[in-house]
């Protein structure tokens, strides 16, 4: 599964320049808008990939798509600035992805949805270099219980 957190240096990943899409027509409060979508990509130097997306409900969103894309794409540019977004090791779990993002916080303040595709790319790829569900990467390696 993860290897040692007090071995392992810190993961360094690139954040693709997020893209803006159409995702359909939604009906809020009697009036039809077009709904957008903010996808994004993580990449690890072994071609990994994490996908997240940002998905603003509009009109009841603190943010929309054009400030997601805004800061996921302001964030691009200041991780290819510093060698990428670095993934502490010295964490595991939900404590990893928050140490990744706390430096960022001021940045991913502005749009929570930006954020939120954030961690969903990191839990994304950090799963799947560990050949595991995100369940199951969420969990840290306890036994996953069925819902009732």
């Amino acid at each position: 599964m993860t290897s040692s957190p007090s071995t392992a240096p810190p993961l360094r990943l690139s954040l693709q320049a997020p893209r803006r899409v159409a995702v359909g027509d939604l009906v809020v409060r009697g009036l039809r808008r077009e709904r957008q979508a903010v996808r994004i990509r993580l990449l690890d130097m072994q071609g990994c990939v994490g996908l997240g997306e940002a998905l603003p409900l509009p009109g009841y969103s603190r943010d929309d798509a054009a400030t997601a894309e805004r800061v996921l794409a302001a964030l691009a540019l200041r991780c290819a600035g510093i060698g990428g977004l670095v993934v502490p090791a010295a964490a595991a779990g939900v404590a990893q992805i928050e140490a990744c993002l706390a430096p960022h916080e001021p940045v991913l303040a502005a749009a929570p949805s930006a954020r939120f595709a954030l961690e969903c790319a990191l839990l994304d790829l950090l799963s799947r270099r560990d050949g595991v569900s995100a369940a199951a990467w969420l969990a840290c390696g306890a036994p996953c219980r069925r819902c009732r």
